[in-house]
């Protein structure tokens, strides 16, 4: 019959096997103290402590003789040291890495910039995407148009750059535009009975592209503005334009 975890440690058999696999492991650790650690190669080798299971960096070798303490301190040794402390101390410090050298600084250069690739695609870039500061009526934009009424653009908002069939809608979200697919996508939106800002190309450029709006489902625009029935669900991960407009 099996035995309880109690009496298997109390077999003879048992006590010699463990016994047998500690000294083993002792004598690997005694026979790289000398060479600190490393192997011919000059790679490190890492112990586990035997008590904790973590490295032997976090090891406790001052056990009172149990297991470490007299197996590994011998003021016969050489290269020992008589101060126990001072020895273990040494020991633990052999088990980890440390950089003793400072690292080299490279001037950028054009034969540098031809060998290291500084362009990291993998990295996610997060900007802070900021609206327009309102602009009186009387304020000139930058292609030198002279406003007629005052502008002013806030999350939430729908805007567009005219009424036409081809028109472009975007919802302003988190100082954001984000395109519907179409104005049919739009009419048969949540969005369909808030009203649309019409706005000047150089404004609408000037305000960073947001994710594309893709709905549920889409129904057929027939020129009646709709009840609300769907809700944005998805979105896309390129912004939406039409040919001949850039923005």
């Amino acid at each position: 019959m099996p035995y309880t975890i109690e009496e298997r440690n109390e077999l003879d058999f048992y006590k010699s096997f463990v016994s047998q696999l500690r000294n083993t492991h002792i004598n690997a650790i005694k026979e790289f103290i000398p060479n600190k650690f490393r192997d011919n190669n000059g790679v490190l080798q890492s112990f586990e402590d035997i008590s904790s299971g973590l490295g032997l960096e976090d090891a406790t070798f001052e056990d009172g003789g149990s297991l470490y303490e007299t197996a590994l301190f011998n003021p016969n040794i050489e290269g020992t040291t008589q101060n126990k402390s001072t020895f273990f101390d040494s020991v633990r410090n052999s088990t980890l890495t440390s950089q003793d050298t400072k690292l080299k600084q490279y001037t950028k250069s054009e034969l540098l910039n031809n060998t290291i690739n500084r362009n990291f695609s993998e990295l996610d870039m997060m900007t802070t995407s900021t609206l327009p500061a309102p602009l009186l009526s009387g304020s000139a934009l930058p292609n030198g148009e002279i406003l007629s009424e005052d502008i002013e653009v806030e999350n939430g908002d729908l805007i567009t750059l005219g009424i036409s069939e081809d028109m472009i809608i975007w919802l302003i979200e988190d100082n954001k535009k984000r395109a519907f697919v179409n104005k049919e996508d739009f009419f048969n939106s949540r969005y369909s009975e808030t009203p649309l800002k019409v706005l000047p190309l150089d404004i609408v450029k000037s305000i960073d592209d947001g994710k594309l709006i893709i709905l549920e489902s889409k129904g057929f625009y027939t020129g009646v503005t709709l009840s609300p029935t769907t809700t944005t669900t998805t979105v896309a991960d390129t912004p939406y334009s039409k040919p001949g407009v850039d923005v």
